[in-house]
């Protein structure tokens, strides 16, 4: 993969935490990444605001058929449909999503 030339963001539909999505992940697909994590996103943000690196960003993820070998994949916590990011994590990804562009 190259330079990655797009970023797409994704919610959990839960509150599994990182290491519990990335438990799932490795039953679905047991695509290990460099880092050494089965998680299928680039980022993952909990509710605390706390960012997790489970694929480099230049590693094809496992996050949007189509679109996996060229984006940044970054996965927050909870379920948007029902609730809203808290104040902590929608500065978590503000940031990442500055730095990465």
């Amino acid at each position: 993969m190259g330079r990655p030339s797009a970023i797409i963001l994704h919610h959990e539909l839960g509150n599994n935490g990182f290491w519990g999505v990335n438990d799932y992940h490795r039953q679905l697909w047991d695509f290990k990444s460099s880092l050494g994590f089965y998680i299928a996103y680039q980022y993952y943000i909990d509710i605390l605001g706390i960012v997790y690196q489970g694929r480099a960003d230049d590693e094809e993820g496992a996050h949007c058929i189509g679109r996996n070998p060229d984006s940044i994949g970054i996965c927050l916590e909870g379920n948007l449909d029902i609730s809203r990011t808290n104040e902590v994590q929608l500065a978590s990804l503000k940031y990442l999503i500055l730095q990465k562009m």
